[in-house]
């Protein structure tokens, strides 16, 4: 038998709250196998292209979006490649929880860029805005 649970708003803002907290933003170069919700961090590659490093942004306080949804952003994030090096195809994003002030391994959310993007020479860029969304029902 499935129920649904209903989480109130303020539960969800409370546990979006957390989530973001202290949390990592990290490029991969590569998925195996394909995104499902069965994947897990060893699943992916992390970027190594020259001037990389995992960021952590700062998120908007958290609000409802009038659907009874808990919704956080952050200002833009940027990758940049210092140059050199070989070739690398930026093919996603990871957001991973904080482990003592650094990336844990344990993924929060993933997203893989519709078409890979290549970071080769100095001043290729990686940017995007990172929305965090807690929606109102989980089934049981």
């Amino acid at each position: 038998m499935t129920t649904q649970f209903v989480q109130p708003y303020e539960g969800k803002k409370k546990l979006l709250d957390f989530a973001k907290s202290s949390c990592w933003v990290r490029l991969f170069k590569a998925i195996s196998p394909s995104l499902s919700e069965h994947t897990v961090y060893a699943d992916l590659t992390t970027s190594a292209f020259p001037g990389y490093a995992d960021q952590q942004p700062t998120f908007s306080s958290t609000a409802n979006d009038g659907s009874d949804n808990a919704e956080s952003h952050t200002g833009v994030v940027t990758f940049t490649c210092t140059g050199g090096g070989t070739t690398e195809n930026a093919v996603g994003v990871v957001v991973l929880f904080d482990n003592s002030g650094s990336p844990d391994n344990h993924i929060y959310c993933v997203y893989v860029f519709p078409s890979p993007i290549t970071m080769f020479n100095n001043g290729d860029v990686v940017s995007f805005s990172v929305l965090q969304l807690l929606q109102g029902q989980y089934p049981l």
